[in-house]
Parts: C-alpha cells; structure tokens; sequence
C-alpha cells in the first residue's frame, strides 16, 4: 500500500531554495517514500519522534503516520543547519 507523501510550507520552499544540482537526488528520495517510508539509512531522531533521511551533505526530517499512511515532510535543508 501507498503512502501519501504531504509537505509542510517551510520544508517545500526548503527544497526550492537548494542548489540545482541536489534537487533531482533529492526529489527522487522523497518520491520514493510514498513506497518506502523508512528506507534503508533514515535514522530515528533522539529529540524528537521524527526520522531523518541523507541524501549527501542533506537531510530530510520527516514523519511517518502509519495509520494514516502520511509520510510528513517536516523540513529540507543543509546538514549544517538543519537541527536547528
């Protein structure tokens, strides 16, 4: 079964505002949570009950509603940055 893949207004423009050349790595990783919402690699946030996901020097924080089956992309964005 499929998952929706929904995001939040700040990780979208997030994902607008990366360079060029990482969009394509990345928009092919968050396609493919809507088949995988865990795939190999994320990792459980210890602060929070969010997942993260690397994609190079990025990362994807996001959270899984198995119920509901809503994969939230909560925010995208440099490593540097990011947990902040």
């Amino acid at each position: 079964m499929r998952y929706s893949v929904v995001f939040k207004p700040s990780a979208e423009r997030g994902f607008r505002d990366l360079p060029p050349q990482i969009q394509p790595r990345l928009a092919h990783e968050l396609a493919s949570l809507s088949t995988v919402p865990r795939p190999p690699g994320c990792a459980k946030l210890k602060a929070r009950p969010d997942f993260r996901i690397r994609v190079a020097d990025y990362r994807v924080i996001c959270a899984v509603d198995d119920e509901a089956r809503i994969v939230r992309i909560l925010a995208v964005g440099n490593r540097r940055d990011i947990y902040r």
